[in-house]
């Protein structure tokens, strides 16, 4: 099923708006606390997802974490493939 659907996603150009709108649903089981209550997807291009910090504090321990974040989302069975995160 997931084959087709992948497939289908890709040829309307639909996969990355897909991914994003699970990143968002499952936001709070991808990412350890308290990371997954401050900070948010906001948007998924070319394999670089963008979050948002709620604060400038946070947003920099969100820098320190990074690998950790791009590894929990990866290993996740989202079938989401992330190379590099921005914050905002």
């Amino acid at each position: 099923m997931h084959s087709v659907l992948y497939k289908v996603l890709g040829k309307y150009n639909l996969k990355e708006p897909y991914f994003e709108k699970m990143l968002r649903e499952n936001w709070e089981y991808l990412i350890e606390p308290p990371l997954n209550k401050v900070s948010e997807p906001v948007k998924l291009e070319n394999q670089v997802l963008t979050l948002r910090a709620k604060s400038n504090a946070w947003k920099q321990e969100l820098i320190n974490q990074k690998m950790n974040v791009i590894q929990w989302i990866n290993r996740s069975n989202l079938s989401v493939r992330i190379k590099d995160i921005k914050l905002i």
